[in-house]
């Protein structure tokens, strides 16, 4: 009995033993960061979250600071890369900073894709006259050109002539579009337009038919 005993205990020993050699090759690793080129990026995921760096390459774990359900509309800059290593998959991360307000910490790569977001260029001098082309919004643009924000201001009318003073571009997920800023000729509406809602030129009876045949 004293022999079956040890031998038992000596089972349990090893099994214990190779259970937590098991759990420690499961344990997340990452290798030494390294600088990158800074690139823009945004992301549409409303479940992940930033992280913090812990530990050290052979232990590291994952401490979320940031939800990314709060930054839909803001531009992420890479500045740095590790690649992490989970449960033996590896997966690359970029250390990341905020456009809105400089939060920073470590993403998965997948959770972003490339292009400025909710950014703008600084307004130039542009003059001429348009109309209403297509059903659109007047806003207003808020924030440094870094982290722009909208509020709408009133739709685009019929009938009406726009003044253009200036131009400007907005970068949205990645894509880059002309935005005109408009006041109304003898009302007060001044904002900013998405240039395809608007036709270059004065309104006139004639144009608003020739827009209705065409």
């Amino acid at each position: 009995m004293h022999f079956k005993q040890l031998l038992l205990a000596g089972i349990i020993s090893i099994s214990a033993f190779g259970s937590i050699n098991a759990q420690a090759a499961t344990g997340y690793k990452r290798t030494k960061t390294t600088s990158v080129s800074k690139k823009a990026y945004y992301t549409t995921n409303v479940k992940g979250s930033t992280y913090r760096n812990n530990k050290s390459t052979k232990h590291f774990v994952f401490k979320a600071n940031h939800a990314l359900k709060n930054y839909k509309n803001t531009t992420w800059t890479r500045t740095k890369k590790t690649t992490i290593t989970k449960h033996g998959k590896k997966y690359l991360y970029y250390y990341v900073h905020n456009s809105k307000n400089n939060a920073a910490g470590w993403i998965y790569s997948k959770y972003l894709k490339a292009g400025k977001n909710y950014q703008a260029t600084t307004p130039t001098a542009y003059k001429d006259t348009f109309t209403k082309f297509k059903a659109g919004k007047i806003y207003t643009i808020h924030g440094k050109n870094s982290a722009i924000t909208f509020k709408k201001v009133a739709p685009l009318a019929s009938k009406t002539n726009y003044k253009v003073t200036q131009k400007r571009y907005v970068y949205k997920h990645g894509k880059k579009y002309l935005y005109y800023k408009v006041s109304k000729t003898k009302k007060s509406a001044t904002g900013w337009v998405w240039h395809k809602y608007l036709l270059k030129g004065k309104y006139t009876k004639t144009s608003s038919a020739n827009k209705t045949t065409s």
